[in-house]
């Protein structure tokens, strides 16, 4: 088959390159921008071709080839391949002989992976017993292409790595005992590699057959069903799409399991649960055209053989944003292939092993929604994205900054909200080019809560051209659009949803465009699609379902949701009505709407959503979760009377008891809420802190003692039972601000224990009582060994 079939002797990407890529008896050539790179650790990271590195020239279209085209936001070479739905066979292709490729990444590991931004498509002239394997795999390479990084830059930027943690892939236990049994059988990973998270979850189910099966048959059978299956969780926005599709570009290009012939990705939100059909029609419908058409006899051989082989990846995308309470239920019976059932008893088959036991399928949820998920069905493996560590941090902000990274990163470093919300990729970039520009400018807009970002980036595309015809008012209808959507779990909206919003079509073409600030090169705009559109992310359609219940929903509709707002469901919704009660917040949209925008009743609103935060923290039966989300909805009010008033309801033992991980802003939110309480109260109502099972992330613990160190006055007793990354620097400094300090089951070592001695010695009288067990539960007394010693 000419060139195209040899393979090169290493790896080449480039910002404009032609790729060959086989998958069962299938060869695709795509083209492609370098934006998305999974590390050879094993982290996922972002990238683009290196800051020393000649980047290739953007070309026009070729007027001498028909099929070639320019492409918004990415390179285009000359030859350029046929368009997405122009097909052509490769044989004598005359853009697939000349067809040239840039290498950016000279040394670049083989093992590393590159998603980019697909553009076009050359498909060998399919046989008739190929289309279906033809058609899942164009979807997926379109998925795969699929990019939704906020910035474009006049330069590449370098590969950045984002944690991943199987901390949570331990399966949940409901003693301590238990816990600290197993933790000692197979102690935390910390950091994992994408490579090996397939033997984590059957690394998992062989931990949980050993106790549950009695002989060797049943222990392969649950090791059968339950090893293939992997759940992703990590806060909204935290790139658990992004991880997804890097696992299905790996896949295609042979990085990760290699024998791989059958890849479905589908997107959850697209997917009507209630529906009935067999494996086949639902594959089809989601995974790649309704426009497939298979005999009878096709249909039966395509199905046998995805149920014999053990080369399936089926990728479930943001289950979380499913249309159905189903999946909460422990109850499915199973199902064959060919069985016509609804749906959701589908996607429960497939969760739990019951349908497809040999495929390997990997399901993206948030956190709180994922462990609602029936045990039955839910994945027992799972991995945590945990974000940006430090370093990666400052790499980002060097190359978005260039010479003015100090100046910006000393603005972050100082703000400890800012600097909390720089673990999470999305806002990391954000806030490094808005606090870029502002430096330039001399200003600096405080961008500390999430609510304070979106209104900033809103107000910029309010301000763009292509919005200077657009009424205000169109806003407040799509706001109705999404608040109507969210409560109806509806993500995708067609023509008719549009039109009975209201929203005319001039509006929503304007809201339709991608807009491209001058200064800080942000990108962004609100939808996305064509004949079937979305919000370009969840979080902007939550952001608009608060802005309609604070402020344009009648007092009617705002009651009829207001027992769901601690639902899980409503996290990052309720998140943002609390933002909005921030007067500043609410200052910028009285400037954009006229006042007959607004509905009566928004300080109503805003004691009500405190009285609320105060009845979660004062009662003894609500989850640790719940508690630390409540301390995270605090934190975005960003008002410090409404802090201090629900401090006052804090009850004397503070007490978070999981297993749960606190991230870094989980930690800055609960420090807040505390220093409110202990600084500005004339007494304050807390004297005992309580953490158990509790896995402190990335810097959260070393936020954890900052927090401490800097309260007023001594806090009576802090207790650190089976908590992780526990760090004895930073103990050390906890001392000097507690009467007693109790740690057990932290992994602390001899060497720390040695460490923490010396720190204790130094301490003026009276010493604080403190106790500790090291990793092999050997407790220590130190002031008795002190004055022992002594």
């Amino acid at each position: 088959m000419s060139t195209m079939d040899k393979k090169s002797p290493r790896y080449c990407a480039s910002a404009s390159t032609r790729d060959s890529v086989s998958l069962g008896s299938k060869r695709v050539i795509r083209r492609y921008n370098s934006e998305q790179v999974m590390s050879t650790t094993g982290e996922s990271s972002i990238t683009q071709p290196g800051l020393n590195e000649v980047a290739p020239k953007r070309t026009e279209s070729s007027s001498h080839n028909p099929h070639s085209h320019s492409h918004s936001g990415s390179y285009s070479a000359e030859g350029s391949s046929p368009a997405e739905n122009d097909y052509q066979s490769v044989f004598g292709s005359p853009a697939a002989e000349t067809s040239s490729t840039t290498c950016l990444f000279e040394n670049e590991d083989s093992s590393g992976v590159y998603v980019s931004d697909l553009t076009d498509y050359v498909f060998n002239s399919p046989r008739e017993e190929n289309k279906f394997k033809d058609a899942i795999l164009k979807h997926v390479q379109e998925v795969a292409g699929e990019t939704q990084d906020p910035i474009e830059l006049d330069h590449p930027i370098n590969k950045v790595k984002l944690e991943l943690s199987s901390e949570l892939g331990m399966p949940f236990v409901s003693t301590f005992g238990q816990r600290k049994q197993e933790t000692r059988e197979r102690a935390p990973r910390g950091n994992v590699n994408l490579k090996d998270i397939f033997r984590l979850a059957e690394e998992n189910a062989e931990n949980e057959a050993k106790r549950r099966c009695l002989n060797k048959n049943a222990f392969d059978r649950y090791v059968w069903e339950h090893g293939n299956r992997l759940l992703i969780t990590g806060q909204a926005g935290i790139g658990k799409s992004t991880l997804t599709r890097i696992i299905a570009q790996k896949i295609l290009d042979k990085e990760m399991l290699p024998e791989t012939e059958y890849i479905f990705y589908i997107k959850c939100r697209d997917v009507e649960f209630n529906q009935k059909m067999d494996l086949f029609d639902f594959l089809v419908k989601y995974s790649a055209s309704d426009t497939v058409q298979c005999s009878a006899k096709e249909k039966i051989r395509i199905l046998t053989s995805i149920e014999k082989v053990s080369n399936v990846v089926i990728l479930l995308d943001g289950m979380d944003e499913a249309r159905t309470d189903e999946l909460t239920k422990s109850f499915v019976s199973k199902c064959l292939p060919n069985d016509v059932v609804p749906v959701s008893d589908l996607i429960r088959c497939l969760m739990s092993g019951k349908l497809l036991p040999r495929a390997k399928v990997v399901v993206t949820c948030r956190p709180r929604q994922a462990f609602l998920f029936s045990p039955e069905y839910r994945p027992g493996a799972a991995v945590q994205i945990v974000g940006l560590n430090t370093n990666s941090q400052k790499k980002l902000g060097q190359q978005i900054c260039g010479r003015t990274f100090s100046t910006t990163y000393n603005i972050i470093s100082r703000d400890s909200d800012l600097e909390s919300a720089c673990y999470v990729t999305v806002f990391c970039m954000i806030l490094y080019a808005v606090l870029h520009e502002a430096t330039m400018q001399h200003s600096h807009s405080p961008l500390n809560t999430v609510t304070r970002v979106l209104l900033y980036l809103l107000d910029k595309y309010l301000r763009s051209a292509h919005m200077r015809d657009v009424a205000i008012n169109e806003l407040k209808k799509v706001a109705r659009l999404a608040r109507c959507g969210f409560t109806k779990r509806q993500w995708v909206f067609d023509q008719g949803d549009i039109a009975n919003a209201g929203i005319s079509q001039p509006a929503f073409q304007a809201f339709m465009f991608t807009y491209l600030d001058k200064n800080t090169r942000l990108r962004y705009r609100i939808f996305e699609g064509e004949h079937r559109c979305s919000f370009t992310h969840r979080l902007w359609q939550e952001f608009f379902t608060a802005m309609d219940l604070m402020f344009f929903a009648t007092t009617q509709d705002f009651d009829v949701y207001q027992e769901d707002f601690l639902e899980d469901r409503w996290e990052i919704v309720t998140k943002f009505m609390y933002g909005f009660t921030n007067a500043e917040n609410v200052k910028f949209l009285q400037r954009q709407f006229s006042p007959s925008c607004f509905q009566p009743g928004w300080e109503k609103r805003k004691r009500l959503l405190q009285t609320s935060a105060e009845c979660c923290l004062h009662s003894s039966t609500q989850s640790c979760v719940l508690l630390v989300q409540v301390c995270n909805w605090i934190q975005e009010a960003d008002n410090f009377s409404f802090t201090q008033g629900i401090a006052r309801h804090i009850p004397e033992s503070f007490k978070i008891k999981g297993p749960v991980m606190l991230f870094n802003h989980d930690v800055q939110s609960i420090n807040r809420l505390l220093h409110a309480a202990f600084d500005f109260l004339e007494r304050s109502p807390v004297k005992n802190l309580d953490f158990e099972q509790v896995e402190f992330a990335g810097e959260s613990f070393r936020l954890f003692a900052n927090g401490i160190v800097g309260f007023q006055g001594s806090i009576q007793e802090i207790r650190l039972i089976d908590c992780g990354n526990v760090k004895s620097v930073h103990v050390a400094r906890i001392l000097q601000k507690v009467e007693r300090l109790h740690i057990a089951y932290c992994n602390i070592k001899s060497s720390e224990i040695t460490y923490l001695k010396n720190s204790y010695a130094k301490l003026p009288q009276p010493r604080p009582e403190f106790w500790v067990f090291d990793h092999n539960s050997t407790p220590s007394d130190f002031g008795y060994d002190l004055s022992n010693t002594a």
